[in-house]
């Protein structure tokens, strides 16, 4: 019995593509007509089928071309095997990096969803410090692995700090280093000094940011936390937070706790996002009862 043979169309129509995929498949050498007919027109044969079938699925899991081409040239079982592992490790890759930045979108959301209700609170009190009053806490601070960078560097709150902060992110970056993103200050002397002239807000500074993955290098990786903070929520630019830390200071003396003056910020919104210094948002924290962290 004669086996069927097929024009490009009719191959088009039964494998559900078009003349043009056909063609540019002949041309590449993926798939080529292997009957010679009258007038030296060529043909798809029967069995050619299964290999178009085989070259859609292996698209669709997104193999190229070249790699199929490969499949087609010595069909064998393990070497299909091997290929799809390896093609699954890509994807695997991709998965990751794709949550990675489904995972950074949200966090940037939650911190924008976060600070406009207490932007908007801020503009409709009286002062900028009955805005922070609202939010006065006392919040325990989960301990949890930073990765940072620590020396004896400006601390004036009129620096933009922003070689630091771009030091920082160039370490996550060259280590690898998985984190929530976000920037925290930590000043390991008191609060006072980033409010001295430029000149003498000269200090113990710490930048860090959360660790999301696992710990890193212990050169630049450590455990924060573990300890009761005192917590207020600043609206508006960052020489203005004095009032709010000496506030701060006297309402937790007044509840009968101890602070030292050391203390670290979370910069919510800052200018990384809007250049409206009135739209800052600030967390400020003072440890408790603490002499060292």
């Amino acid at each position: 019995m004669e086996k069927r043979r097929f024009t490009i169309g009719q191959m088009a129509d039964v494998c559900n593509l078009s003349a043009e995929q056909l063609r540019n498949y002949d041309r590449i050498g993926l798939i080529s007509p292997v009957i010679r007919g009258e007038n030296n027109y060529r043909y798809y044969s029967e069995e050619q089928i299964e290999d178009v079938l085989l070259i859609k699925e292996m698209k669709n899991a997104g193999l190229s071309l070249k790699s199929i081409k490969s499949l087609l040239d010595d069909k064998n079982i393990l070497k299909i095997k091997a290929s799809l592992e390896n093609h699954l490790a890509i994807q695997r890759e991709k998965l990751y990096a794709s949550l990675k930045s489904y995972d950074l979108i949200v966090n940037y959301l939650l911190k924008i969803n976060e600070a406009i209700p207490i932007v908007h609170g801020a503009e409709e009190a009286e002062t900028t410090l009955e805005a922070s009053r609202r939010s006065y806490s006392i919040i325990p601070i989960a301990q949890r692995p930073i990765v940072f960078t620590r020396y004896r560097s400006s601390c004036s709150v009129d620096d933009t700090f922003i070689f630091r902060y771009t030091e920082l992110q160039n370490l996550i970056e060259r280590e690898k280093i998985e984190t929530a993103r976000g920037f925290f200050l930590l000043f390991h002397e008191h609060y006072d000094r980033q409010f001295m002239s430029p000149e003498e807000a000269i200090g113990d500074l710490e930048l860090f940011s959360n660790i999301s993955g696992s710990m890193g290098n212990p050169a630049y990786c450590r455990y924060f936390g573990g300890f009761m903070a005192a917590s207020a929520t600043h609206v508006g630019p960052y020489r203005e937070t004095r009032a709010v830390y000496d506030d701060l200071t006297n309402w937790v003396t007044d509840l009968g706790y101890k602070t030292n003056g050391l203390s670290f910020q979370e910069l919510i919104i800052d200018r990384r996002m809007t250049s409206d210094e009135s739209k800052f948002v600030t967390k400020v924290y003072l440890p408790l009862d603490i002499v060292d962290i």
